[in-house]
């Protein structure tokens, strides 16, 4: 009894989690209201006049490992809410700043040099401008999804954790600190 009520519980959670990491629409407006539906569902909510990039930035205090992604979701999604579409030209210019970026940043790294912060940025951005493939989105998401699940891991476990045993950590760190200092 007792081992299927734990075997049933444990496909209950792949199957929620599997359920989670799937991205069936990679349109950038679908990927944005998924994006702020998912951070809601966590407890991670705004003012309703808040902007996408209001959004994007507060979502990025909360989750910075996933800065990135929230930054790549919103920008497609701005583009195409409020943004004129991007003519076939203009694409193969952003394709062709994207792959010299690239190039520049693999050269110094072949080198054994580091990029420098400008470069960085410049291949951020052109990575941000073009909202990648569906299969980069659906990395993306998996990415952003799991950041989302560990934000609300963390969460769960400071808000059921005895004040004690969190005053109690926070004491032993410090002593610890300071006995490292001697």
């Amino acid at each position: 009894g007792a081992i299927g009520l734990c075997f049933g519980l444990y496909q209950a959670n792949q199957w929620w989690l599997k359920r989670q990491l799937r991205l069936t629409d990679v349109a950038p407006m679908a990927v944005y209201q998924r994006m702020v539906k998912s951070a809601k569902r966590a407890g991670l909510k705004t003012g309703q006049t808040a902007t996408p990039y209001e959004f994007a930035a507060y979502l990025g205090r909360k989750l910075p490992s996933v800065r990135g992604e929230i930054r790549s979701f919103t920008d497609g999604f701005v583009r195409q809410r409020y943004g004129p579409q991007l003519a076939d030209e203009e694409l193969k210019r952003e394709l062709a700043e994207l792959e010299a970026a690239r190039a520049r940043v693999a050269l110094l790294e072949e080198q054994g040099g580091q990029p420098s912060y400008r470069e960085l940025e410049e291949l951020r951005r052109s990575q941000t401008v073009l909202l990648q493939s569906p299969e980069q989105i659906r990395e993306m998401w998996i990415s952003y999804q799991l950041g989302i699940i560990a934000y609300t891991r963390r969460r769960r476990t400071n808000r059921y954790t005895p004040r004690f045993f969190r005053k109690l950590y926070a004491r032993l760190k410090g002593l610890r600190h300071r006995v490292s200092n001697k």
